[in-house]
């Protein structure tokens, strides 16, 4: 299990540092429901960075 609060600040720093290795990683190791969950915690564009490092599977 997972708690959104706690994967956010991390997400956020890697937005930041601009690693889009990172944050596809994290979409990668995180069931995509989870990684929407997450997402709702961001504004629309950092979410919109986000599934752009994401793989096209993984977008939906």
């Amino acid at each position: 299990m997972y708690n959104r609060l706690l994967l956010l600040p991390d997400l956020r720093e890697l937005l930041v540092a601009g690693d889009t290795e990172g944050v596809a990683g994290f979409c990668e190791a995180l069931h995509p429901a989870a990684v929407a969950e997450v997402l709702e915690g961001l504004a629309a564009e950092e979410s919109w960075r986000v599934l752009t490092c994401c793989p096209s599977e993984r977008q939906a």
